[in-house]
């Protein structure tokens, strides 16, 4: 039996080897398999306790935000898999790439300015073609030149034969006129339609700067996501570690080089780059970025997401806008930017009054537009905070609003609308459903009947100089300013 060689090294093949193997070891298929990939070998360097770690910058929050603080994972960062303390070195620069997504609202768009733009092209197309055999049918009318009875009597005089031939031509007349008639009805059929292309040309060329407005609004990638295995890394770097956890052990230098065919099914899951599917435990470790509500505003919403919905109602004149706008004041001066829509009120005295017992952070704008429209045509992608005041007023349903909040994807919305007689949100109660918090303003008093990141039941004096003789259900006196009872 003749001796076999290794395909990468050239060394023998150990007899137990399968008879159609082609290498002597499972390290010398996998640095063939690397090479034939293109990939560099990656030369194997060991990290000291001297190297310093280099410095790495914390993902900042969402731009504009101030007043947020992120929520640290609780787990050891050094329970990560033995092979990513061999990866370490090459981390540093792999760890600033991110997962870019791009939006549903921004596919969306694009999906139809792609076919706004085929219609455009396709009238284009049939505009020109219908010019052309226009052009052509006017040059087979002008080549027909009929035989009148003066030009035979001419031809008489002068050539007996040319006039008989002209003579035979005129037996012939009736089927030129009918040719011609032909192609007179043809140019005035495609003259017709070259009228209504050419009415359609403005109107596809409009359709095409509206779609093409709309693609330039919307976000085209999703917030910025590192992978976790990209997260897990950066922990390890930033953890200070001895040179016992630095350098591998025995035991793991024995190992023999893993190969992509060896890894297990969960290894090859961790390596997913979807950001919407996460494992239970990368779920776990994940980073949460809260808001910093202080005061009064802390004691009634908690700490919510940076991106969150609010939903109020109430009867009128029992304090709904005077409660944001003071809530919306509080976040111009603490966390962002806040643009208040008075679909409802304008810009009335009412508001006005409003605005004059508060003290107006430069941070916050009014705006008095009364449409969904003018909304997403008008405002901008630059808002933290946007409030609607209101729902009802405005026409705005719950379809409507998801549209609206895929329009502005990096603001949190406050939403108002109207109570039913049974103290209910009017209309459909899907933005009930949908929102993250809910709060009923009655007499004067705010209190949250839904709250995912804090209990619900607190109230919260609206008017807290004024005197109230019916307080809600009689559970709590007149609280001072800035105080908070739960009543649940």
């Amino acid at each position: 039996m003749r001796d076999r060689k290794c395909t990468y090294c050239g060394g023998p093949i150990p007899p137990e080897k399968r008879a159609d193997s082609m290498y002597c070891h499972s390290t010398c298929k996998a640095k063939h398999w690397e090479e034939k990939k293109g990939k560099n070998k990656a030369a194997e360097v060991k990290p000291t306790v001297e190297k310093e770690q280099p410095k790495l910058q914390v993902e900042s929050p969402l731009e504009g935000l101030r007043g947020v603080t992120e929520n640290k994972p609780q787990t050891d960062s050094l329970s990560m898999k033995k092979t990513a303390v061999k990866q370490e070195i090459t981390l540093n620069s792999a760890i600033s790439i991110p997962i870019q997504i791009e939006t549903q609202a921004y596919k969306d768009a694009l999906t139809k300015k792609e076919k706004t733009a085929k219609d455009l092209s396709r009238v284009e197309n049939l505009l020109l073609q219908c010019r052309d055999n226009i052009a052509e049918w006017e040059s087979e009318k002008a080549k027909i030149k009929p035989i009148t009875t003066e030009k035979i009597f001419s031809a008489w005089h002068s050539d007996t034969d040319l006039g008989n031939k002209y003579l035979d031509e005129l037996g012939k007349s009736a089927m030129i006129d009918l040719k011609k008639s032909e192609i007179e009805e043809k140019i005035s059929s495609l003259s017709k339609t070259k009228t209504e292309l050419e009415k359609m040309l403005p109107l596809a060329k409009k359709a095409l700067d509206e779609v093409q407005k709309k693609l330039n609004s919307v976000p085209q990638y999703e917030p910025e996501r590192k992978s976790y295995f990209m997260e897990t890394a950066k922990k390890l770097l930033l953890s200070k570690k001895t040179e016992e956890e630095l350098i591998p052990s025995k035991e793991m230098e024995n190992q023999p080089e893993q190969t992509e065919e060896d890894q297990t099914e969960f290894e090859k899951n961790d390596a997913i780059t979807d950001s919407r599917i996460l494992s239970a435990q990368q779920l776990k470790d994940m980073e949460i970025q809260t808001f910093k509500f202080r005061g009064r505003w802390r004691e009634f919403f908690g700490t919510p997401a940076t991106i969150f919905h609010l939903a109020v109602h109430g009867n009128p004149g029992e304090g709904k806008s005077t409660f944001c706008l003071q809530f919306a004041n509080y976040l111009a001066e603490d966390h962002g930017k806040v643009i208040y829509i008075s679909g409802e009120e304008g810009f009335s005295p009412t508001i006005t009054k409003k605005l004059n017992e508060i003290n107006v952070h430069k941070n916050l704008f009014i705006t008095n537009y009364k449409k969904m429209e003018e909304i997403k045509e008008h405002i901008r992608n630059i808002y933290n905070f946007i409030f609607i005041d209101s729902l009802d007023n405005m026409g705005i349903n719950p379809e409507q609003l998801r549209d609206l909040r895929e329009h502005y994807p990096n603001s949190s919305f406050i939403t108002i609308s109207q109570s039913t007689k049974n103290g209910h949100m009017r209309g459909s109660q899907e933005i009930a459903h949908d929102c993250d918090i809910v709060a009923k303003v009655e007499n004067g008093f705010a209190m949250t009947t839904k709250n995912r990141f804090h209990k619900t039941g607190f109230l919260f004096d609206v008017f807290p100089n004024d005197k109230k003789n019916n307080l809600p259900n009689n559970k709590i006196e007149k609280p001072k300013m800035g105080t908070l009872r739960n009543v649940i």
